[in-house]
C-alpha cells in the first residue's frame, strides 16, 4: 500500500514543527538536538511506509525523544494524530504509552 502526495506532506510538516520545537530546547547541546532531529526524521522515514511501518520501531524512537526531551513529548502526541489517520492512531498509542510509562 502506498500513501498519497498529501499524506507525506502532512509527515513533512510534522517533521519540521518537530525540529522547530527541537531547536527551541536551548537547554540541550547541539549534539543531542542533531540526535532527536535524526529520531524525528526516522518515525516519518517509517510512518510512511504505512501499513507496512513497525510500531515496535516507532515506538522506540519516540520514547528516545521523550526520554531525551520530556518537555515536547506532549507536542509529539499532540500534532501526530493529524498526518495520518491509520497509522497515527497507532503512533497516538503509543504516545499515550510513552507518557503513561513517563508518569509512573
Amino acid at each position: 500500500i502506498t500513501i498519497s502526495q498529501a499524506v507525506r506532506d502532512d509527515w513533512q510538516d510534522w517533521r519540521k514543527k518537530m525540529e522547530r520545537e527541537i531547536k527551541a530546547l536551548k537547554k540541550l547541546p547541539p549534539e543531542d538536538q542533531a540526535m532527536l532531529t535524526q529520531n524525528v526524521e526516522q518515525v516519518v522515514k517509517e510512518a510512511e511506509k504505512g501499513e507496512k511501518a513497525d510500531p515496535s520501531r516507532i515506538e522506540r524512537l519516540l520514547n528516545t525523544l521523550s526520554a531525551m526531551a520530556p518537555d515536547i513529548l506532549d507536542v509529539i502526541v499532540t500534532t501526530i494524530k493529524n498526518p495520518l489517520a491509520g497509522i497515527g492512531l497507532v503512533i497516538q498509542k503509543i504516545g499515550e504509552k510513552a507518557k503513561v510509562t513517563k508518569a509512573v
